[in-house]
């Protein structure tokens, strides 16, 4: 190879001029506009950093508490400042906690229904929940939720409020709402049966069969209070037509069919009696339709409602009525077995048969 003279250029020259062209170029042509691109960037993330600021400012502030669960797993994402406050663990112990350690919706087979309801999207609000503290100790809340994606995960996003000063408040006013209900209905025991025991008697009867049924404590409870109160709805009617001694006109009878629906109404204000008020309502329907107010047929009839209307006819033909003598206690069980599987649901006759020792 020969030597490069003297005219040839220099390889460090001629590389340095070359990146010179090609800088002096890139600045002409495309340096203004990622400069642009870099400083749109740049406000950018001076925004988002300024809402992730907002939202973790309100996040943490905020007096209501706010968690994100895990739909799938049912652990929790995230807790704030006010949840942690309210259940007494730390943000850090909540995060990755399972839901049912805070909720025990074991305990409370009905929270499992609502929370799916809020999951599906059909309701916002599942009111009165119990919430665990660490300590053991509960605290009842609202919790407003809904359905998120985030991360490409399905979350339950949810505000949790404790109303537990409220409710007690509520319960105070239903407490004595319950007192005002349960003297009428004794009220009306005096005004419509001679002995003033028709519907504790009902209530030990009804409570007997549901317990022989295999009802559930929760069950139980409610068919035992619709029995003490399936008759209030009385109150509305008038007692020319309760003690007429004689049958009853159609306009009468009209009226006083409407006593199950009016019970019904009276009773529903008072949470603590969730599910009576069905039951009052349909203590009068009948096992092949032909009962009142709805017409309902066979099992479409509430169970309370059905173990009522076996007891609360037992009951009537036997007690001492101003417009008619007691029936004997032979004839009252024949009636209950001729009226079987027609006007009465035939397992709940059996059973309460055997109860009277006539099954």
């Amino acid at each position: 190879m020969s030597k490069s003279s003297s005219a040839d250029p220099h390889w460090d020259q001629l590389r340095e001029k070359v990146i010179g062209l090609g800088e002096r170029s890139f600045r002409k042509s495309y340096y203004p506009q990622l400069l642009q691109q870099i400083q749109a960037l740049e406000v950018e993330r001076r925004k988002a950093e300024a809402n992730e600021h907002k939202f973790r400012t309100l996040f943490e502030h905020i007096s209501d508490g706010i968690v994100l669960v895990d739909i799938e797993t049912r652990v929790l994402i995230l807790g704030n400042q006010a949840i942690a406050q309210m259940t007494g663990y730390s943000q850090d112990e909540l995060q990755g906690r399972a839901i049912s350690d805070i909720v025990p919706m074991e305990e409370t087979p009905w929270l499992r229904e609502e929370f799916a309801k809020q999951v599906r999207g059909e309701i916002k609000i599942v009111r009165d929940v119990p919430v665990k503290r660490r300590d053991g100790s509960v605290f009842y809340a609202d919790v407003n939720a809904a359905p998120v994606y985030l991360d490409g995960r399905r979350l339950y996003m949810g505000v949790v409020r404790d109303v537990t000063e409220r409710r007690a408040s509520e319960s105070a006013l239903e407490n004595a709402y319950l007192d005002t209900v349960l003297a009428l209905s004794r009220m009306m025991d005096a005004r419509d049966a001679y002995t003033g025991t028709h519907s504790q008697n009902l209530a030990a009867w009804a409570r007997a069969v549901a317990e022989r049924l295999g009802c559930s404590q929760g069950e139980i409870r409610t068919i035992h209070w619709a029995a003490l109160l399936h008759d209030i709805g009385k109150t509305g009617v008038p007692d020319e037509i309760l003690r007429k001694p004689e049958s009853l006109t159609a306009e009468e009878w009209r009226i006083m069919k409407r006593h199950p629906e009016i019970g019904a109404a009276i009773v529903a204000p008072i949470k603590q009696l969730n599910g009576v008020a069905e039951i009052i309502r349909t203590h009068h329907e009948k096992f092949d339709g032909s009962g009142y107010p709805d017409g309902l047929i066979g099992e479409t009839i509430p169970l309370g409602g059905r173990i009522l209307s076996v007891v609360d006819c037992y009951s009537a033909m036997t007690d001492e009525r101003i417009y008619r003598s007691a029936r004997t206690h032979a004839e009252a069980v024949a009636e209950l077995r001729v009226c079987s599987g027609v006007a009465f649901d035939p397992q709940i006759v059996q059973i309460f048969l055997q109860m009277l020792g006539a099954g």
